[in-house]
């Protein structure tokens, strides 16, 4: 929803100052996320936790996502769990 809802307010007037999504499904075609990344003025993250699989729906490659994944992994450390960021 958060990048639908960039879209919408770019092509009303408004600059999009940063956008972060988390485990999001594909919002739109490979188009569609070439023009947000091109409008987003800013930091422009998306999130999702390793293993979950909202962000593989829609199917590629009728559907994209725009900018730089961020995966979030739970780990085991000294009995103690840990999340680390991996990005791709």
């Amino acid at each position: 929803m958060a990048s639908l809802n960039a879209d919408i307010l770019f092509k009303n007037g408004y600059d999009v100052y940063g956008l972060y999504t988390f485990t999001s499904p594909r919002p739109g075609d490979a188009g569609f996320a070439e023009t947000l990344n091109d409008t987003i003025i800013g930091p422009h993250y998306r999130v999702a936790n390793a293993g979950d699989i909202v962000p593989y729906f829609p199917p590629a490659p009728f559907f994209s996502h725009s900018k730089k994944r961020i995966i979030l992994k739970t780990l085991m450390r000294n009995n103690q769990k840990i999340m680390v960021s991996l990005t791709s």
